[in-house]
């Protein structure tokens, strides 16, 4: 396939995606209308890098202040954030000099601190500790440990800012469409949750064991015997901020499993083809709506995306270290 091809593909699949993400989200008309303006305005145009980043940051700061979610927005930073320190340092041991991309090492990094903070919070719950002292402190002593790796991070960040280009260039139209989905999908985020695995167990049942500040026994609710890996994530979320951290955090995972698609697609094979393989996953209208809800799928996703590609590095290099970071 030429290259005018595949940027025509770039351009239009997630164009054509919108329109049916707008149906399934069943969004106002008015709404739909105008965001599909937008994203039409966008697709014509070629759009300052710059002008998109501050519009991008504008609108998504309408969004969290106007609906009174900062402190959500907040919670989930941080639990990322403390999710990447406990993930990196074990990432690290396991990659050693594997050549890893630095977006792909923090995708492995914040999805394995994710499951280890699961574990935290199942294990304060089954030992019926899920009240404020103990959970602060635990994440405290997480936050010390990992001290060390947060540090290295906003060292890296603002040294990757600072060599950063002036912005002066053109944003891609597949980009700029891209950054409308994502506005659109942080106002369906912020509203209350309507789905219904949602509110029965996946949000329901972490509500029960908050209010009972330990994980206790519904055998009229049959999920509530299955392994509930990440829902112990959006436990912890509630517990902090409600509900809204918690779908904060689902939003987070799909977001990060198409940062690694995009890595790996571009070490792997070519930037090409990184690129178009985000903005495809990101626009696909199914993608779309798991990420404003708190259905576990987007997460199943990012894990097994990461797992094969640890996997295809393991088999490549004949690394047992990294078919362990598979596993993982």
């Amino acid at each position: 396939m030429s290259a005018s091809a595949l940027y025509l593909v770039a351009i239009i699949v997630p164009y054509l995606a919108f329109a049916a993400l707008m149906a399934t989200l069943l969004v106002s008309r008015p709404l739909a209308a105008l965001t599909l303006a937008i994203a039409a305005i966008a697709a014509i145009l070629s759009v300052p890098s710059r002008w998109l980043l501050a519009a991008w940051i504008a609108a998504a700061a309408a969004v969290f202040v106007g609906s009174g979610s900062l402190l959500p927005l907040l919670v989930a930073a941080c639990i990322l954030l403390l999710a990447f320190s406990t993930g990196a340092r074990a990432v690290r041991a396991l990659t050693l000099d594997a050549g890893i991309p630095t977006a792909e090492f923090a995708a492995f990094a914040i999805v394995l601190g994710l499951g280890a903070l699961s574990m935290v919070t199942l294990g304060l719950g089954l030992l019926g500790m899920l009240t404020p002292w103990p959970v602060l402190i635990s994440l405290l002593a997480i936050a010390i440990l990992g001290y060390g790796e947060l540090r290295a991070l906003l060292s890296a960040a603002l040294q990757r800012v600072r060599r950063s280009p002036t912005g002066r260039g053109h944003a891609p139209r597949a980009v700029a469409i891209l950054a409308v989905l994502l506005i659109v999908a942080l106002v369906e985020v912020v509203a209350p949750e309507l789905q219904y695995d949602a509110l029965s167990y996946h949000l329901g049942l972490p509500r029960e064991y908050v209010a009972a500040a330990a994980i206790v026994d519904r055998p009229e609710q049959p999920q509530s015997y299955y392994y509930l890996g990440m829902d112990m994530d959006l436990l912890l979320a509630m517990f902090l901020s409600g509900q809204t951290a918690a779908r904060l955090l689902s939003f987070a995972y799909v977001l990060v499993g198409a940062v690694a698609m995009y890595s790996c697609g571009a070490d792997l094979f070519s930037r090409r083809a990184g690129a178009i393989a985000a903005a495809l996953y990101l626009a696909t209208p199914m993608v779309g709506w798991e990420a404003t809800t708190t259905y576990v799928d987007g997460a199943a996703a990012t894990c097994g995306l990461l797992a094969a590609v640890a996997a295809i590095r393991a088999r490549r290099d004949q690394s047992v270290r990294l078919a362990v970071l598979a596993g993982a």
